[in-house]
Order: structure tokens, then C-alpha cells, then sequence
């Protein structure tokens, strides 16, 4: 993979499979307006890379495989995305932390926030990709917060972000009144980590 980047080259994918020792030598490698998108987990990546890359994306791709894939077949352009911003609402401190562990390795800009107002704050300051709202918030709840944050994309004209619910009380009542309010998905509490990170992708995906 290093032999073919250059200082001329625009776009230059780099797997995280690379070890941070191999990835060093590249950096020299690169030129000033060449976008550098790193393919892994940001963690992979050597800290001057990261600070010179353009993007991150979360894809699990073995270099070598990459490698044959661009010399059997060389793309005309490549789509660069920003990495997903998330905004995660909940009022008890356990789950915010637990939340946070979660999703510190995932591939998202995480803001936590301890109440449904706090939620729609953040939200009108920047708006975010993707929303996890605790349903059982004091004062503003969860279906409050998503009310007042779909107003906020009717305002500014924003495409809808997809609304997460997350609960410990998954009846019938409150599966009927989740789907009402248009919540993308359901999360049941206690979370499990591949069952968030599905809902996330899934829901990301349709928006």
C-alpha cells in the first residue's frame, strides 16, 4: 500500500490494518491537498495520521483485500463522509456512563446529556445524525424532547434524524405509543452492545 502513495496522488485510502509503525512513512508520503480517509477504528490509527486524515470510516476490510480490490478496479471518485454525530440523552448517570463505554470505540461523535432539555439544547446548537433518548426523563421525556427536536428540523429545514428510544418498559401501551411518536427503533434496557450498534447502523442507514 505505501509504495503507491504519492505526493500527487488526491485521494489516498489507508487501512488500519497497517500496524502505527507502518503507517509513520506515509505521512511523508502525502501531499498538502491530497484527502487521506483512514478504513478502521480510530484507536488503529498513528496520532499524526489521524490529525492529518480526512475522515474515518468504520469499514472492516483486511488491507490486502483492499489492495486487490483498487488494482482490479480503480474508482472514477470516492464519496468522503463525515464521520456521525450522535446525541444520547439519559437522566440516570450509570446509564450515561455505560452508554458512553459503549460507543467511545464506535465510529460516532458522541454528546452526552442528562436530560430530555438538555437533548433539545444540544440538538438546536448542532444539529445531529442520530438521537438516543431516554423515554423516562423528569420534566422533559423522551417523547417530549423528540417533539420538540422534529420541530427544530421543521424550522431549520433539516432532514429528519432518526429518533432511538431507549426503556426499560417494552409493552404493548408503550410499543404502540413509541411507534405513534415515530421513534426509529426501540432499545431495551439492560443494553446489549451488538444489539445498540445494529439498531445505530440500521437506522443511519435509512435516513
Amino acid at each position: 500500500m505505501s509504495r503507491n502513495v504519492t505526493p500527487d496522488s488526491p485521494i489516498i485510502l489507508i487501512p488500519l490494518t497497517l500496524s502505527p509503525e507502518d503507517q509513520v512513512p506515509l505521512l511523508s508520503r502525502i501531499g498538502p491537498a491530497a484527502h487521506v480517509v483512514l478504513l478502521g477504528r480510530r484507536e488503529q490509527a498513528n496520532p499524526d495520521l489521524r490529525a492529518r486524515a480526512a475522515v474515518i470510516l468504520p469499514v472492516s476490510v483486511a488491507g490486502v483485500d483492499l489492495v486487490t480490490a483498487l488494482q482490479l478496479k480503480e474508482p472514477a471518485a470516492i464519496a468522503l463522509t463525515s464521520i456521525p454525530r450522535l446525541l444520547v440523552a439519559d437522566d440516570n448517570a450509570t446509564n450515561r456512563l455505560l452508554l458512553g463505554r459503549m460507543l467511545r470505540d464506535q465510529p460516532y461523535q458522541v454528546t452526552l446529556v442528562s436530560d430530555g432539555a438538555e437533548a433539545v439544547a444540544a440538538f438546536a446548537d448542532h444539529p445531529h445524525d442520530a438521537v438516543i433518548l431516554d423515554i423516562s426523563m423528569p420534566y422533559v421525556d423522551g417523547f417530549e424532547a423528540a417533539r420538540q427536536i422534529r420541530g427544530i428540523e421543521a424550522e431549520q429545514g433539516l432532514t429528519r434524524a432518526p429518533k432511538l428510544a431507549l426503556t426499560a418498559h417494552v409493552g404493548e401501551d408503550m410499543a404502540s405509543r413509541l411507534e405513534a411518536a415515530g421513534f426509529a427503533a426501540v432499545l431495551t434496557k439492560p443494553l446489549r452492545m451488538e444489539v445498540l450498534t445494529q439498531a445505530l447502523t440500521k437506522a443511519l442507514a435509512r435516513a
